[in-house]
């Protein structure tokens, strides 16, 4: 059934590329927090790899780009708590 598999591709694609943009995010996010404080690779790594959401990403990049000292950039990111369900 030709509609059936030009329905199929088309979900495959746009999954593919909300994954390709969510993996555009987090890197960028990650490179923040290196950027400006690389003692903190591993902990922004391991966190920021859970946040699913393209939202909740966009407003820890404002939250990161404004923290002012490592103290502060770790507390936002023990903040997401390792889950996707933690609120900033």
């Amino acid at each position: 059934m030709p509609e059936e598999s030009w329905a199929w591709e088309e979900l495959m694609q746009k999954a593919w590329a909300q994954g390709y943009q969510l993996g555009l995010f987090q890197g960028g996010t990650i490179s923040i927090v290196l950027a400006l404080f690389p003692d903190l690779e591993e902990l922004a790594r391991s966190t920021i790899i859970n946040v699913k959401d393209l939202e909740r990403l966009q407003q820890l990049r404002v939250d990161l780009s404004i923290s002012r000292s490592q103290e502060k950039m770790e507390r936002v990111l023990l903040s997401l708590g390792g889950s996707d369900a933690a609120q900033l």
